[in-house]
């Protein structure tokens, strides 16, 4: 795959990945997927010992989504080709090109918009993480002129001449920079500019396709001049904040996630934290648990939140760019496309679930709640919760059945 021309955040080319200094490790509780040419290259594999490895590990019978797939068998929990310096035997022994796409390409993201190649990084990563939600500038972007050749995947793609899924496409990337535009702006608190963005998303779903031409400019238009103006604050401003809901909803899919497969011991250590931090057991949440909730609100995490709110922005900012958001990818062979409103469910559902732990976690540690830990939280929620495909599909579900799918009902699970 060749390409002539990037897009991508600025803060890209300083990515490097600390190997053994890492706190974490990409090669824990995920499913590695072997692509097949890597596939076909590690069973005709001459090297004695790693041949044997990889007779004993890796698995082409395992079928997901109705996709077939090599994979590798994890031995608790663990990649078993790391070496005891959790480095990678393969790339040791084979060298880099031997790396799966999977392994390769982590925590780098893939995406091409019209024949240009987008990248980011995942906040799964410690390392990016640091780099992404520490900076206090808004993000920028940076579109260069410059060849770059990635080995044969599938990735994100989005032809705007293309309107399929009756989404419109061909609008795309003018739709796309006003969410960064709305995300990036610091006028409006960062809950208001999620239910502007809930507003939004949800007029832009309304379109009807033969409309498309005549209405997406105006809806650009419109919201662009009464966000200028100052025209929707009133509006939010009736949004009542209503932190036992809050912490309700919040607290079943997070039970819901904790009974699933591999959760990592740092996000099991932050969800004793959270639920310490608030005197919660057995996720139940009570008057007390509800009252010392609103208590950790109001004295360690607006005074943090006044302070750091750029964190949470850089979080939903790179999101957005990275999901393709809000029309998502024509074409993707992981995960099925959602209705536009949905993919605002999911980007807003991640910000209250991080948010109601990062309370929980500031109760915990009271005065010593720091950027560390927020850094911390947030980049192994995305590894266990993010990444996570069927919580995507299921805490969708739940939204819709407990009818939150609203403006109204989104503001609850932002607002604090």
């Amino acid at each position: 795959m060749k390409f002539e021309e990037t897009f991508e955040p600025a803060y890209f080319q300083y990515f490097f990945c600390n190997g053994p200094a890492c706190p974490d490790t990409c090669c824990a509780g995920w499913d590695i997927v072997i692509d097949a040419a890597t596939s076909q290259r590690y069973t005709s594999c001459e090297d004695v010992e790693l041949k044997a490895l990889f007779d004993q590990y890796l698995d082409s019978e395992r079928k997901t989504a109705n996709f077939a797939h090599t994979y590798v068998r994890l031995e608790h929990q663990n990649c078993p080709f790391l070496t005891p310096k959790r480095l990678c035997q393969i790339q040791q022994r084979l060298g880099e090109d031997a790396l799966s796409l999977t392994c390769s390409n982590y925590p780098r993201t893939f995406n091409q918009v019209d024949g240009v190649l987008e990248r980011s990084l995942c906040i799964s990563c410690p390392q990016a993480a640091q780099i992404i939600l520490l900076n206090k500038e808004p993000i920028q972007f940076v579109r260069r002129e410059e060849a770059v050749t990635l080995r044969p995947q599938m990735v994100g793609a989005i032809r705007s001449s293309s309107e399929v899924m009756l989404k419109p496409y061909a609008y795309f990337s003018t739709i796309r920079e006003f969410v960064i535009e709305l995300l990036q702006n610091r006028e409006y608190p960062l809950w208001q500019r999620l239910s502007l963005m809930s507003v939004f998303c949800s007029r832009l779903a309304q379109v009807q396709e033969e409309y498309y031409e005549e209405d997406i400019p105006y809806l650009l238009s419109y919201f662009r001049d009464k966000i200028q103006h100052d025209d929707f604050r009133q509006a939010m401003d009736v949004f009542e904040t209503d932190l036992e809901t809050q912490l309700q909803v919040v607290t079943a899919l997070l039970n819901y996630r904790m009974q699933g497969e591999f959760v990592g011991e740092r996000f099991q250590e932050y969800m004793h934290n959270f639920m310490q931090g608030i005197g919660m057991r057995d996720y139940i949440v009570d008057s007390e648990v509800v009252e010392a909730y609103s208590l950790a609100t109001q004295l360690y995490y607006l005074p943090f939140l006044k302070k750091h709110e750029y964190v949470l922005e850089n979080y939903l900012v790179n999101s957005v760019f990275q999901k393709l958001f809000p029309l998502g990818p024509q074409e993707n062979g992981l995960a099925k496309s959602c209705e536009i409103y949905e993919e605002y469910i999911l980007i807003a559902l991640h910000y209250a679930m991080v948010q109601a732990q990062l309370i929980g976690i500031a109760g915990f540690y009271k005065e010593n709640f720091n950027l560390e830990q927020v850094v911390d939280l947030i980049q192994s929620y995305e590894k266990t919760i993010g990444h996570n495909l069927s919580f995507r599909t299921q805490s969708v579900k739940f939204i819709k059945t407990l009818q939150m799918d609203t403006t109204g009902g989104m503001s609850v699970l932002v607002k604090v």
